[in-house]
């Protein structure tokens, strides 16, 4: 069962509406972190906050809000922000963090144009029925993040008319740093990127806290960006549906896959979303979710499924939960 989330043009909006729902999801996010943690967890989180502000510290004054509604403090909202992050380190340490899946696909609609298809997969309770779609102010207009409450960054969106880009977990190539992280760059371009190649040149240049793998999808070309913290390489779209999923597909950083069955799964969700895309030959822009629809592709972690469609300045969203 899926539902469609509601769309906020304030901050204010949000937090009035899901304080109860938000307190919740900060305690899911940082659950693992305690369990792994306890008494040690708040000095962790003085770290963490203590790094983001050294390394940028963008958005604080929304974190601030969040902390204040919420009756929590600032390192609180600031490690539960950094669950990407903490995600990525849990690969080092003994511990599981909340599986992260997702997978995307860009494929060429001849009624659209260029679509880019989303399915967001993390195994975080509440994050499905609290999905928000919220409105980002830029200079020339509006951007449109798929977020929930109490989270500050973004793991997806879309600049109307130019282009959309999301984020996907993929294996690490080392320990996560301080530095701008992903979920953070990515709502910065969406507010800031002057158009595709603009936001292509920052998502790949830009040092970041921990690997990742970004789809940017235009309105005449696309691509996928392979990053670790410092490097980059970018699978540019060639007429082919262009899918990404958990894996490297990329020969600067394909020996950092893992020979785990999570990157198996991860081979075989790729092969499902180019197949499904290519054979796709509807020309509505709701039809578009069938491709990501198959049970390879939807499971019992997917919380949010979306599609933009960048040059006609439409887009979808569908969130999952109980």
């Amino acid at each position: 069962m899926y539902f469609t989330p509601t769309m906020y043009a304030s901050l204010d909006s949000i937090i009035e509406d899901y304080t109860d729902e938000a307190s919740d999801l900060l305690e899911n996010a940082l659950g693992p972190l305690h369990s792994y943690a306890g008494k040690a967890s708040a000095f962790i989180k003085w770290v963490l906050a203590r790094g983001y502000v050294l390394s940028g510290g963008y958005y604080t004054g929304e974190i601030r809000q969040w902390a204040e509604a919420l009756g929590v403090s600032e390192s609180d909202i600031i490690a539960a922000n950094v669950s990407y992050e903490l995600a990525q380190a849990g690969q080092f340490l003994s511990t599981k963090f909340p599986s992260i899946g997702c997978t995307s696909v860009v494929l060429d609609n001849p009624s659209l144009g260029l679509v880019h298809v989303r399915n967001l997969d993390w195994d975080l309770d509440g994050m499905g029925t609290t999905t928000v779609v919220r409105l980002l102010e830029r200079a020339d207009g509006e951007a449109v993040a798929v977020t929930n409450p109490g989270f500050v960054g973004a793991l997806s969106g879309m600049v109307p008319g130019d282009f959309s880009v999301s984020m996907n977990w993929v294996p690490p190539t080392s320990r996560p740093r301080f530095a701008f992280g992903p979920a953070f760059l990515l709502r910065w371009v969406l507010e800031n990127a002057k158009d595709f190649d603009d936001a292509v040149a920052y998502l790949s240049g830009t040092p970041l806290s921990s690997s990742v793998l970004f789809t940017v999808c235009g309105t005449d070309n696309a691509c996928v960006i392979e990053r670790s913290c410092k490097e980059s390489d970018i699978r540019w779209y060639d007429g082919e549906p262009l899918a990404v999923t958990n894996h490297y597909m990329s020969e600067m950083f394909e020996e950092h896959n893992s020979e785990d069955e999570f990157v198996e799964y991860s081979a075989e969700r790729h092969a499902e979303a180019v197949r499904a895309a290519r054979k796709f030959k509807g020309r509505k822009l709701e039809g578009l979710f069938k491709i990501l629809s198959g049970p390879e592709c939807l499971n019992d972690i997917t919380v949010q499924q979306m599609v933009f469609a960048p040059a006609e300045a439409d887009y979808s969203v569908r969130s999952y939960g109980i």
